[in-house]
């Protein structure tokens, strides 16, 4: 149990699998979870799992994963939150290389590509009571997303909220076209 702390609840900054799972938060003064930096390795797996958790009285958002990789948020019951009971944004999927890159000593040649992943997220069976903001918020670009069977009541502003635009920019060598669609 985490009662009265002044900051978040529980905080994570950078690493990578974590998983933050049974935990009972309540009164804290910022968000009740608050989780960024995570790195994304793997396509196939999570690397952000937070699940079955009860966060009550947090004055800012009850959970908050910001620019990390695959996440998945599940079966947590929040309340009485200040801003947003559920917040994930600016995921990023794992770093990419395709092809070789080789460098002499007076010319760098390049026929590689380098990107990242596209990310996922997946928010399904929470459960959100008076959140000040939004119920969900969802913030993302070129992301797998997955929101449902959540049981959102008393949003002081949306049920959900999803922010998300398409397209991918890919980083690659400057011989090499690039195709963007939005």
């Amino acid at each position: 149990v985490i009662r009265f702390a002044g900051d978040n609840g529980i905080e994570v900054s950078g690493g990578k699998d974590v998983d933050i799972i049974g935990n009972n938060i309540q009164y804290v003064g910022r968000d009740g979870i608050n989780v960024r930096g995570v790195q994304g390795y793997n396509a196939e797996n999570w690397d952000v799992t937070i699940e079955d958790n009860f966060i009550r009285d947090a004055d800012d958002d009850g959970i908050d994963v910001r620019h990390s990789g695959n996440t998945y948020v599940y079966l947590n019951d929040v309340a009485d939150v200040g801003d947003d009971g559920i917040n994930v944004s600016h995921p990023r999927g794992y770093e990419t290389y395709y092809g070789e890159k080789s460098i002499s000593a007076r010319v760098q040649e390049e026929s590689f590509f380098y990107g990242y992943t596209t990310p996922r997220i997946e928010i399904t069976e929470n459960v959100v009571d008076n959140a000040g903001g939004d119920g969900v918020e969802v913030k993302a670009r070129n992301v797998e997303l997955l929101v449902d069977t959540n049981e959102i009541t008393n949003s002081g502003e949306n049920g959900i909220l999803l922010i998300a635009k398409g397209g991918v920019i890919p980083l690659l060598s400057d011989q090499q076209e690039v195709s963007v669609s939005f």
